[in-house]
């Protein structure tokens, strides 16, 4: 398997929203920065529901789930599980990661 600098710029990119994650609890997940933001478990479930939306669209991988955070004006409080989106971020890894490999496989050789 070649080196692959997408699998590297995806990981790098990723750690942020990781060291974010490990700090989200229940007590914080519905904290705003103003009335008028999403809450930070909002933006993050948004950041990790993308990232396997843009898997469909690059790798054609079906989503297993539906989206709730998409094409919404608000955050409206809705109820948000720490777990949740911990399991779409580390399910978004993977697949991510493995698809850009096998992509990069595919054309290097």
């Amino acid at each position: 398997m070649a080196h692959n600098i997408y699998v590297d710029l995806f990981v790098l990119s990723n750690e942020q929203i990781e060291k974010t994650l490990s700090k989200l609890t229940s007590e914080n997940i519905q904290f705003r920065l103003t009335e008028n933001t999403a809450s930070a478990g909002f933006l993050l479930k948004h950041i990790c529901e993308t990232q396997l939306t843009f898997n469909r669209m690059l790798f054609g991988e079906p989503l297993d789930f539906t989206p709730t955070t998409f094409r919404v004006e608000t955050d409206a409080g809705i109820a948000l599980d720490v777990n949740e989106i911990i399991h779409l971020q580390e399910q978004g890894n993977q697949k991510i990661i493995a698809n850009l490999q096998k992509a990069s496989d595919e054309y290097m050789n």
